[in-house]
């Protein structure tokens, strides 16, 4: 796992890659944009699937990340135990700092850990920038 608090620029890292075409100072905008919409703390899955979209249109996320995102976890949950509320906002930084904690103890490099390392970069900018 990277050790995201290395990195000098909130930029360097897993939300930045040789795939995509936009610059640093453009998503960088974008994301900071983004932040002042979605309290990724306090975030419902109607709002995270808008969130993924304009986190796909800005260029910080690919189609794959974007589809994934955009899964409503909260309501399979829900459908699978058949209690909660599928409207009701959860903590999406906590649940992805969560998922990169478990996912620590792998060694593995596979494509699911590194896409959850990157969504737990963007939410923690997101959620820096949202309380400014």
């Amino acid at each position: 796992m990277q050790n995201l608090s290395a990195f000098p620029s909130p930029l360097i890292g897993p939300l930045i890659g040789t795939n995509f075409s936009s610059s640093t100072q453009k998503v960088d905008k974008s994301v900071r944009s983004i932040a002042n919409d979605y309290d990724v703390s306090a975030i419902t899955e109607r709002q995270k699937t808008l969130l993924s979209k304009e986190l796909f249109d800005c260029d910080a996320i690919n189609a794959i990340e974007h589809a994934i995102l955009s899964l409503p976890h909260r309501q399979i949950e829900a459908a699978l135990s058949k209690s909660g509320d599928a409207n009701a906002s959860f903590n999406l930084l906590d649940f992805y700092r969560q998922k990169v904690a478990v996912n620590s103890r792998f060694t593995n490099l596979s494509p699911a850990k590194t896409i959850d390392e990157k969504f737990l970069f963007i939410m923690t900018d997101l959620d820096k920038y949202h309380r400014q």
